[in-house]
């Protein structure tokens, strides 16, 4: 009996480290992937993140980059000339592409799907 005890010991506290593990893998995350529409913002981290114009090619997208802390504004321009990767302010922004959207939205603007990675 003593020994069952002490093994339901041992199994509450590894469960309870992995869960305070994979809650601070979410809560201190450093990328994170989003799918926008045009006009649309978004905010990660210290920065707003804003779609301005999206290819009708769905292959290249304007973006507009805020970071919040030195109130400074740039503007991306992806494509697949690019690689889709650039780095502004700190800031990696990779673009995975633009479409339709899958049912949440009505409307039949495009939605781009930007992946966000903090430096």
């Amino acid at each position: 009996m003593v020994i069952m005890g002490k093994i339901r010991i041992v199994i509450l506290t590894v469960v309870l480290l992995a869960g305070l593990v994979f809650t601070g893998w979410l809560f201190f995350s450093r990328s994170q992937t989003v799918e926008l529409a045009e006009g649309q913002s978004f905010e990660f981290k210290n920065y707003s993140i804003r779609t301005e114009v999206a290819g009708e090619d769905g292959k290249s997208v304007q973006i507009r980059v805020f970071d919040n802390t030195s109130k400074t504004i740039e503007y991306l321009y992806l494509s697949e000339a690019d690689g889709y990767t650039q780095e502004v302010l700190g800031l990696v922004v990779e673009f995975q592409g633009a479409g339709v959207p899958n049912g949440f939205n009505q409307r039949d603007e495009k939605v781009v799907k930007l992946k966000l990675n903090k430096k």
